[in-house]
């Protein structure tokens, strides 16, 4: 049963993947990018316990990969209020509670972001401060592309586990 499921996901893959990665580059405009939010939506379509049948596996990942979009703008708009909060310079005169904590914030993220190896804290500083993207900061950094994406996976989970402590 395991292997049907399996078999079908990879055969449907095979017959949409360039489709499916299409259809998200028209929406983030980057095609490394939709890529990456395609292969994610089929592996949590292999990975998750969802029972799939052939008539509703393109219904399922079309979903999967609305929602991943979704999650990256949300991640997205929620980093760029931070930012915006972070560099205005009224916060402080407006509203001191709210300077209070944003300033708790940046301390915990400093220390967080401190406690890594210096290569780990590079990158994840390039990614959450700079908003780059793994490909710019492998080019930047002169790293190869897997090493890059590893790290930041360690780097977020480390920086998630810290937080979580602290919260």
């Amino acid at each position: 049963m395991a292997t049907e499921r399996l078999q079908l996901i990879g055969c449907y893959y095979q017959q949409a993947h360039d489709e499916l990665v299409r259809m998200t580059t028209a929406r983030v405009h980057c095609r490394q990018l939709a890529e990456d939010v395609v292969h994610d939506a089929f592996l949590r379509v292999m990975t998750s316990d969802t029972m799939v049948m052939e008539q509703s596996l393109p219904g399922l990942l079309y979903r999967v990969v609305t929602n991943l979009l979704f999650d990256r703008w949300r991640r997205w708009n929620h980093s760029q209020r931070f930012l915006r909060a972070m560099t205005a310079s009224d916060l402080c005169c407006e509203d001191t509670a709210t300077a209070t904590a944003m300033h708790e914030l940046t301390t915990m993220l400093t220390d967080t972001f401190s406690r890594l190896d210096a290569e780990s804290a590079r990158i994840m500083t390039m990614s959450v401060m700079e908003e780059k993207k793994v490909s710019e900061i492998a080019d930047e950094l002169q790293l190869p592309y897997k090493r890059v994406e590893n790290r930041l996976y360690a780097a977020r989970k480390t920086v998630r586990r810290q937080l979580l402590k602290v919260i």
